[in-house]
């Protein structure tokens, strides 16, 4: 799901300003970095598998993806895991900023609810997650401070003292 967001979020999620902030979390964060980082690698080798319909079905890409990048790069799978742990942080760092934690809570347990059980590399399970998240993402020309922002009765801060910052 990280590589689809970040796929489609990418003129927000890979801003100089969110790159920069990335790596500062990094060097303030060493530790939690390198927890998250062995637990990518430890979900990329004990949870990567091949769905018998995903091999057999050659008409979607995802079918290529897989034919021509995993099958074929046996490292690719761990190569991948910083990207994924930069995708979950920027999603992470925005929606924290945006909405409270217990809709970041809910948000998060229904995704797994809907991504978790699938089996199969299909991004049209993927697409209703993308889409709250990128409802929730603040304005590009407006990045809001902690002291700006006003919550509302939804638990998404919608407002600030500089103007609207996101709408439902």
């Amino acid at each position: 799901w990280m590589l689809l967001v970040l796929f489609m979020l990418w003129p927000w999620m890979l801003s100089p300003f969110r790159v920069a902030a990335f790596f500062g979390w990094l060097r303030t964060n060493r530790f939690a970095a390198l927890c998250l980082l062995l637990l990518s690698l430890l979900g990329a080798h004990f949870f990567t598998f091949a769905h018998p319909f995903l091999l057999a079905d050659n008409r979607h890409y995802t079918f290529y993806l897989w034919k021509n990048l995993y099958r074929r790069v046996a490292m690719a799978r761990y190569l991948i895991a910083p990207v994924y742990i930069f995708g979950g942080w920027s999603c992470s760092h925005s929606l924290v900023r945006m909405c409270s934690p217990s809709w970041v809570c809910w948000f998060l347990l229904c995704a797994c609810i809907v991504v978790v059980p699938t089996g199969l590399l299909e991004f049209r399970y993927f697409l209703t997650q993308t889409v709250m998240l990128l409802l929730h993402q603040p304005l590009y020309s407006q990045l809001p401070s902690k002291s700006d922002i006003k919550s509302n009765s939804k638990g998404c801060r919608l407002e600030t003292t500089r103007g609207v910052v996101g709408g439902e």
